[in-house]
């Protein structure tokens, strides 16, 4: 179809830990590919960042760039992910990220049903945005609480003898 959405999918991993735990780019890539099929949408590419962190704005992440790098060249109308962690797990990242594709003529898109209502910001509906910033606000705190438990096994793991 000539009017086909297009769309440039982002996968990201932080960790070796959470492609174990079944949060692997074989798993996004997989769950983007099905909900592009069923949404009529058409990927254009898929860009990957492997072992960088959520709470990374967009320098480090390379992909990340590229990604937006084909919106802002026109040859996508958005971008998807799996889950708007995958795009950060930072509260004021991912809103900066959110603002930066919708500066660029693009939009953001998740494979995740729960999350699309609240993707598009919408002046008659603020309840949205909370909504999606309350949720970025969970993702920090989910993410600061993993930090926490690493550094204290590390600690206890040193107290021990062990190596940390």
């Amino acid at each position: 179809t000539p009017n086909r959405r297009r769309v440039v999918a982002y996968l990201r991993v932080s960790t070796d830990r959470q492609a174990e735990e079944g949060l692997g780019l074989d798993v996004q890539a997989d769950a983007i590919k099905a909900w592009a099929k069923a949404s009529d949408i058409r990927v254009v590419d898929t860009f990957a960042d492997e072992g960088v962190s959520g709470s990374n704005g967009l320098a480090p992440r390379e992909a990340l760039r590229a990604a937006f790098n084909v919106i802002k060249a026109r040859k996508a109308d958005g971008l998807v992910v799996y889950r708007l962690d995958r795009l950060a797990r930072d509260l004021i990242v991912q809103e900066t990220l959110l603002a930066e594709v919708r500066r660029l003529g693009g939009e953001v898109f998740s494979t995740s049903a729960a999350e699309a209502g609240y993707l598009t910001d919408d002046p008659d509906d603020p309840s949205r945005k909370l909504i999606r910033q309350v949720l970025g606000a969970v993702a920090e705190y989910e993410r600061s609480m993993i930090a926490l438990r690493l550094r204290s096994g590390r600690k206890r793991k040193a107290k021990d003898g062990g190596y940390a």
